[in-house]
């Protein structure tokens, strides 16, 4: 093995998924040249190539050999949470508002696709609607539930980018409203009727 060069400029080219003309990176002690890049939306794989410049004349030479990589770019993991500010147990016409947040591994979030949400409590699962994502990683939806109990789940819909993740169940129970029934007289006033006994005085 021969000795680390440093103060090397190393060009590197990227092509494939992602697209860099040029770029380059200086050696270190060790003789090596770091080169970073990421991939902000296409899926697929590149090819890389980097040649070292030794004569500093920014031309690859013949006695500058070419070294290449390939890297695949593959949908990245998420997690969904479901929550509900709403009561566990709510009565039918009040607002349930389901909430799924949408996360990459990192803890970041996810800000693009959206996610359905279904009734698992019975087979087969019912869809009770869909929400888009918004710039905080939200889904917002507010069903409107019959009375009954619930098992809710949020489904993060594969976008392509990213891989569809589920949440862990919400239960959501809905009991029937109280209801009263007035009552009414069609006769207006009303009459009190006494009764009447005939007889003779003696």
């Amino acid at each position: 093995m021969g000795n680390a060069i440093q103060l090397i400029t190393v060009h590197f080219t990227v092509t494939g998924a992602v697209s860099i003309p040029n770029d380059t990176a200086t050696t270190n002690a060790s003789g090596r040249a770091t080169f970073c890049y990421t991939n902000p939306a296409s899926l697929g794989m590149d090819t890389i190539t980097a040649w070292p410049d030794a004569n500093g004349d920014t031309v690859q030479d013949a006695a500058e050999p070419t070294a290449e990589a390939t890297k695949t770019w593959e949908p990245a993991e998420t997690t969904t949470t479901l929550t509900s500010p709403s009561p566990a147990v709510s009565v039918f016409g009040q607002a349930v508002v389901l909430t799924a947040t949408v996360r990459k591994v990192d803890g970041s979030f996810i800000q693009e696709g959206s996610v359905a949400f279904r009734d698992d409590a019975t087979p087969p699962r019912t869809l009770l609607g869909t929400a888009t994502l918004n710039g905080f990683g939200q889904a917002v939806f507010a069903p409107s539930l019959p009375a009954g109990t619930y098992s809710i789940t949020a489904n993060y819909i594969y976008s392509g980018r990213y891989l569809s993740s589920l949440s862990s169940v919400l239960m959501q129970t809905v009991v029937a409203a109280d209801t009263t029934t007035p009552l009414s007289s069609s006769m207006n006033p009303s009459m009190f009727l006494y009764p009447i006994t005939e007889g003779v005085l003696g």
